[in-house]
């Protein structure tokens, strides 16, 4: 038994993902909008509560390997 919110989640394509957390409540129009044009951000204090010793944050985009 499948006990993920998001069986399968990284199986799925990128926009079907970002399509996903909206549709649970997770992201707010505004946010699916940024996450849709590339226009996400972390910010330091999110970065802090997700990843030990965080000086900082780097942007990054990952292309399709097909």
């Amino acid at each position: 038994m499948d006990k993920s919110r998001f069986p399968n989640f990284y199986q799925l394509p990128i926009k079907d993902r970002i399509e996903a957390v909206f549709e649970r409540g997770l992201k707010t129009e505004k946010g699916l909008q940024k996450l849709k044009n590339q226009q996400q951000r972390l910010d330091l204090q999110s970065a802090d509560k997700m990843i030990e010793n965080v000086m900082g944050v780097y942007g990054y985009a990952c292309g399709s390997r097909s």
